[in-house]
């Protein structure tokens, strides 16, 4: 019974977990959007996707997770920690930069070993934060700063690595490297400057937004990276998305582009920066459409304002979160002051107390089945009944020869008739019928012999007469012969 139960359950537990794929659900707040509910994202998420994916394939599972860190490490270290757990990325984590004199670009590393398929993989996670401060700004705009920035980076990640046993280079290491803006910038140079130093391009995958150019051209394009940016070929006549495409594409931290803008020679700017690119693939947004708008609502619970051309809003992680999300399932749903925002495959929290519901009266069947063998035990015991009823019939049976004695008792009567000459022998005959069936029967039915012989007080009366008609006869005759 136990084992029935156990298998049934064991077999909905599957089904189950076919059913609903693991689904990240992860906190999101971004500090630039000015919210008042917590927002939690709900998507399919996998920690082993960095194991078993393919990193030169864009993921957007992996766009939005990258999105959330980005969005972590803007609100301080405890944030990036949370997020880092609720993606199942934190293990050894340390922070860098975050203090109120930075001397490099804040950043986070994390590293999470896991197990599959019987081995051990090293999944690091590297996190760029964007400008938060004046410090940071003043970085934007210093030639060569994004360059320089990296190699701190890569100097605090080899030691980070080797606190923890590990090399860089090691087979078993796998890179999720993001990070937004002049954090994106570092996290672009990183994740190309990693190929460089023997790391396998197959084992790093990049996500940035809002990342400037990085580099020329001419190396653009040859890292498994993905940075969302504006698109160059905005509409003249949309001055907020060729705001955010200058903005985005400017080529800041370049030496030639300060050089140029020092001496006047404005009309270079502009060649410069169509030179320029970024390590691995720029993902361009052009249009914002009535879906990223309704996206960019679900996830912020406020509509989507431009707020002038020169406004920073559209540089926001949001802002690139949305045009990701803008051709994807998004739905969302405010409770106690949460607002959930279920991304393809996720669920809002009250679908997933309804559904699992339905599992649970499934196995009650199983456990009703058995009842039935109880019951049918049951028949046998009433079918002995029977035959103890039958044991009866011959109980009454034997009365019927009891009865059969009484015949002939009637029978002598016939004689009694016969010997009517000796007057006075059949009167003999006639007190042994009388006394032989009064005592005989006695016994038996008390009833009988006073009913059959005597006839009740008029057959005694009648008797009485007929008994003294003979004797009066009888005297007559004796009389008669004596004379």
């Amino acid at each position: 019974m136990k084992k029935r139960i156990f298998t049934v359950l064991l077999a909905l537990a599957v089904v189950v977990a076919l059913a609903f794929p693991s689904v990240g659900a992860v906190s999101y707040r971004d500090p630039g959007v000015s919210t008042s509910e917590s927002i939690d994202l709900q998507f399919p998420w996998d920690a082993n996707t960095l194991v078993y994916g393919d990193a030169a394939t864009y993921n957007v599972n992996l766009a939005v997770a990258a999105g959330a860190l980005c969005v972590a490490v803007e609100s301080g270290t405890a944030n990036a920690e949370n997020v880092l757990d609720d993606l199942g990325l934190a293990g050894s984590i340390a922070h860098y930069g975050y203090g109120a004199n930075p001397t490099s670009v804040a950043h986070t590393f994390s590293l999470k070993t896991v197990s599959v398929d019987g081995y051990d993989y090293n999944l690091i996670t590297i996190i760029g934060r964007g400008s938060m401060s004046i410090t940071d700004i003043m970085t934007d705009i210093t030639p060569g700063a994004f360059v320089q920035n990296a190699e701190v980076v890569l100097n605090n990640l080899y030691a980070f690595l080797a606190d923890n046993g590990l090399t860089v280079a090691d087979p078993a290491n796998r890179f999720f490297v993001t990070g937004h803006s002049l954090g994106g910038a570092v996290a672009n140079i990183v994740g190309h400057e990693l190929t460089v130093d023997g790391v396998a391009k197959s084992t790093i995958y990049g996500y940035t937004f809002g990342t400037p150019l990085t580099t020329s051209k001419s190396n653009a394009g040859k890292d498994n990276i993905f940075n969302f940016v504006g698109g160059y070929y905005a509409s003249i006549l949309d001055y907020n998305l060729m705001a955010q495409a200058a903005f985005d594409n400017f080529a800041w931290g370049s030496d030639s582009t300060y050089a140029s803008m020092s001496n006047g020679n404005w009309g270079t700017i502009a060649t410069d920066v169509m030179s320029k690119g970024r390590y691995g693939t720029s993902v361009m947004f052009r249009d914002q459409s009535d879906a990223f708008k309704a996206v960019y609502q679900n996830l912020t619970g406020k509509a989507y304002k431009d707020n002038g051309s020169f406004s920073l809003s559209r540089h926001l992680v949001t802002t690139y979160m949305a045009y990701i999300l803008a051709d994807q399932t998004v739905a969302a749903s405010v409770a106690h002051g949460v607002r959930t925002v279920a991304i393809n495959g996720g669920y809002l929290p009250t679908e997933p107390v309804t559904e699992p519901t339905e599992p649970i009266t499934e196995p009650t069947e199983p456990i009703t089945e058995p009842t039935e063998p109880i019951t049918e035990p049951t028949e046998p015991i009433t079918e002995p009944t029977e035959p103890i009823t039958e044991p009866t019939e011959p109980i009454t049976e034997p009365t019927e020869p009891i009865t059969e004695p009484t015949e002939p008792i009637t029978e002598p009567t016939e004689p009694i008739t016969e010997p009517t000459e000796p007057i006075t022998e059949p009167t003999e005959p006639i007190t042994e019928p009388s006394t032989e069936p009064t005592t005989e029967p006695t016994t038996e039915p008390t009833t009988q012999p006073t009913t059959k012989p005597s006839g009740g007080s008029t057959g005694n009366w009648i008797s009485s007469i007929f008994n003294n008609i003979f004797k009066s006869i009888s005297s007559i005759f004796r009389s008669i012969f004596r004379w």
